[in-house]
């Protein structure tokens, strides 16, 4: 069963904590932005781990033909990539491996002589981007597939790690796992204790044992099978695939 707790439950956790039940010296809107931050730091604790990752989502996208760029859209609430996937109609998608920078026009980095559904697909390579809209002022990320002659006309996936959500309303629901909600709530009342110029020395060394405790049991997502050492120089079977 999992251990959720709503925005109100949190807040009003905090304020017990900092004793300002019933006060408005600090407002309901500064706990909660002061609770939002504290998930994301918790959120970046748990993903700096690294291995078994706690947070996993999937976006499919096609490019077309002759195209070899494509723009995540904001919704879908992309933060850091784990893997790009082509799509190639095989037994199994294949995983891309990025290229540098200084590759970008250099063809020989890339082999498209297999013939069947993974044409085009042994040495497709991709490169993470982005750009500020214009616009709209919000950040873009972009993902580009090199060469373009054989990456347009091609499904892809990208296997990411989303961005923390933001509680807005009292009902929102924040799941610390294990209790790990703890630290949100720890480390919002030292915000809240910040502003009124109180001690927060207690607090701050119950925040220092529950960065502890997470990072040390953060990584044991799967602790019957650790994370080992992969070979990113074999070569895949049956289709020609060199890392």
């Amino acid at each position: 069963m999992a251990r959720t707790r709503t925005l109100l439950q949190l807040r009003d956790e905090v304020r017990q904590r900092a004793d300002m039940v019933n006060s408005d010296f600090v407002t309901d809107a500064e706990i909660n932005r002061y609770l939002n931050e504290s998930i994301s730091e918790l959120y970046d604790m748990l993903i700096a781990v690294q291995g078994q990752e706690w947070y996993v989502k999937t976006h499919d996208f096609p490019l077309a033909a002759n195209t070899d760029t494509y723009t995540i859209p904001e919704n879908e609430d992309f933060y850091l990539l784990l893997g790009v996937d082509v799509n190639a109609g095989g037994p199994t998608p294949i995983p891309l491996r990025p290229y540098m920078l200084d590759e970008r026009h250099n063809r020989s980095r890339y082999f498209s002589g297999y013939s069947g559904p993974f044409r085009g697909t042994a040495r497709l390579r991709y490169r993470m981007g982005g750009t500020i809209n214009e616009l709209t002022g919000v950040y873009e990320h972009q993902i580009t597939v090199k060469p373009t002659s054989a990456a347009g006309g091609r499904d892809y996936t990208l296997i990411y790690i989303p961005h923390a959500p933001v509680l807005d309303n009292d009902v929102d629901v924040w799941d610390g796992f294990n209790g790990w909600e703890e630290y949100a709530i720890v480390d919002s009342t030292i915000k809240c204790l910040e502003k009124e110029e109180s001690s927060t020395i207690a607090q701050e060394r119950r925040k220092e044992r529950l960065i502890g405790r997470i990072e040390g049991l953060a990584s044991a997502h799967d602790d019957g099978f650790p994370e080992r050492v992969t070979d990113v120089t074999r070569r895949w079977p049956y289709y020609g695939y060199y890392g």
